[in-house]
């Protein structure tokens, strides 16, 4: 996949860079904490990066949409399975992003991939997977 260390990150815009795992310096790390229970078609929820040091980051989902809630939103890349990405410039150590799951209940599980770090320097943070809420076998319908 693209977002492996040492490759090109698609909509993340970073190719040229070198993009690493995390180190004791520089951890990257996806909390879709508010996913826990799955996430229900349309519904909005905060999905956070934390990172141990103050560092830009940048954030990309395999389905539903950023809002422009204090982010930057990047062109998707689709061909990359990609079809929302978001930005935040500040040196925080933590950013918040308003994330609304897609409105087609079958699309199923949504893959978030993220990036923390400096212009010379990215960090990849693991891959997490959220999948829809399911009630009784089914999906609730919007």
């Amino acid at each position: 996949k693209a977002w492996a260390a040492g490759a090109s990150f698609g909509c993340m815009n970073v190719e040229g860079r070198t993009i690493q795992d995390g180190t004791p310096d520089m951890n990257c790390i996806i909390d879709t904490s508010t996913l826990a229970e799955g996430y229900e078609p349309g519904m909005t929820y905060e999905v956070v990066i934390e990172m141990s040091s103050d560092a830009a980051n940048k954030l990309s989902a395999s389905a539903g949409t950023f809002l422009e809630e204090g982010v930057e939103l990047q062109p998707a890349f689709p061909s990359d399975g990609i079809t929302s990405c978001a930005f935040k410039r500040d040196r925080e150590g933590m950013t918040t992003y308003q994330w609304m799951a897609p409105e087609d209940e079958s699309i199923g599980d949504v893959t978030f991939y993220g990036l923390c770090g400096w212009f010379q320097a990215m960090y990849s943070a693991e891959p997490v997977v959220v999948s829809p809420y399911v009630i009784n076998g089914t999906m609730p319908t919007v």
